[in-house]
This record gives structure tokens, C-alpha cells and sequence, in this order.
């Protein structure tokens, strides 16, 4: 269950950054798909209503860099190639906003929910790495 729900969240981070290539429906499903995905993260995180309010907007700003990053070398398209320069350039960006959005909720998750933060990364890594054609 939570491996698909981080493989479906991937995906949409991959494609939400495009809503002119899909269709209403298409958008509308993105949409309600990544919504849900962030309430399953602050369910599995456990989050208390004091702490809610600090983390959301911590990780709405880690998808939307996240999708500008995907935007940036092009992966948000189906059809999408890189090159083995821009791979890595890619990996290395999203490891410096990985680490920057960690040090930002290491400050309001305690040491389990922390725990439960990389579990979650390393879930969204490995559903981004199976999603490239080239992996």
C-alpha cells in the first residue's frame, strides 16, 4: 500500500507540472491524486494540529521546487530524455532540496516522525528512479 501510493504520488509530481498536456479529467484526477497523497504523508507522520501548521507549507514548498526542478530538464514529459550531464546535474538538485527540506522539518517533527520523513524520501526516490524509461 505504501509503496504504491509513493510511486502514484511521483508520478503525479512528474506530470502536474504539465495541466496543459492533459485533459480536464486528467487535471482533476492529478489534482484529487496529490491531494490525498499529502494527507496519507502527515497521516503516516502523525502529525499534532500544532505541528500541521508549521510542516504543510514546508511541503508545498518542497512539491512545487520539486516540480520546477522536473519542469527544468524536462522529466515531466511522458516522452521525456535526458542526457547522462543534466542526469546528474538533476540528481544533485534534487539532493540539495531534499537535504534543504529536510534541515526545515527535522525543526517540527520529533525523532520518529523524522524517521518516518526519510522512510518516506527514500519511497518517493526509488518511485521517481522507476518511473524514467532509462532506469
Amino acid at each position: 500500500m505504501r509503496k504504491r501510493l509513493f510511486i502514484l504520488m511521483a508520478t503525479i509530481a512528474i506530470f502536474a507540472a504539465q495541466p496543459t498536456l492533459a485533459s480536464t479529467e486528467d487535471s482533476k484526477f492529478q489534482e484529487d491524486s496529490m491531494a490525498i497523497s499529502i494527507v496519507e504523508t502527515k497521516q503516516r507522520l502523525e502529525l499534532s494540529a500544532e505541528q500541521e501548521v508549521k510542516f504543510s507549507p514546508v511541503l508545498d514548498q518542497h512539491i512545487k521546487q520539486r516540480s520546477a526542478l522536473l519542469d527544468k530538464y524536462g522529466l515531466n514529459q511522458e516522452s521525456s530524455s535526458i542526457s547522462l550531464r543534466n542526469l546528474r546535474n538533476f540528481r544533485n538538485e534534487m539532493l540539495t532540496l531534499s537535504e534543504q527540506t529536510r534541515d526545515k522539518v527535522a525543526e517540527i517533527l520529533n525523532d520518529e516522525q523524522l524517521k518516518e520523513w526519510d522512510s518516506i524520501q527514500q519511497e518517493n526516490r526509488v518511485a521517481m528512479r522507476q518511473s524514467f524509461s532509462w532506469q
